[in-house]
C-alpha cells in the first residue's frame, strides 16, 4: 500500500505587531473619515454610516477621503490629502 502525505502550501506567517490606536472617548466634535476600497457597494455602506454618525453625534464631521482600488494601495499624494484634513479615526469598507 502507497504512503500518502499531506504537505501545507502556505508558509508561515509572522505577522508584525501593531499597536492599536487608542479609542476615542465620544464622537461629539470629531472629524471622521471614510474610507472606500471601491469594491461594489461599499460606498453605499459607508453612505449610510455617514447619515448616522450625523445624526447621532453633535458636530461631528464626516467626509469620504480618496478612495483605492482594490488591488493598489493608496499613493502619497492621497495620504497627504488625508493627513492635511486631520481626522480623529477613519472608517474603512470593503463589500460585494
Amino acid at each position: 500500500m502507497g504512503k500518502l502525505v499531506v504537505l501545507n502550501p502556505i508558509g508561515i506567517f509572522k505577522p508584525d505587531r501593531v499597536t492599536p490606536a487608542p479609542r476615542l472617548k465620544g464622537l461629539n466634535n470629531k472629524k471622521i473619515g471614510l474610507h472606500w476600497n471601491e469594491k461594489p457597494r461599499g460606498d453605499i455602506a459607508l453612505a449610510r454610516v455617514k447619515e448616522l454618525l450625523e445624526s447621532k453625534f453633535t458636530g461631528v464631521q464626516v467626509k469620504f477621503l480618496p478612495s483605492t482600488n482594490i488591488v493598489r494601495t493608496i499613493s502619497e499624494e492621497q495620504f497627504a490629502e488625508i493627513m492635511d484634513w486631520k481626522p480623529d479615526a477613519v472608517i474603512g469598507s470593503t463589500a460585494d
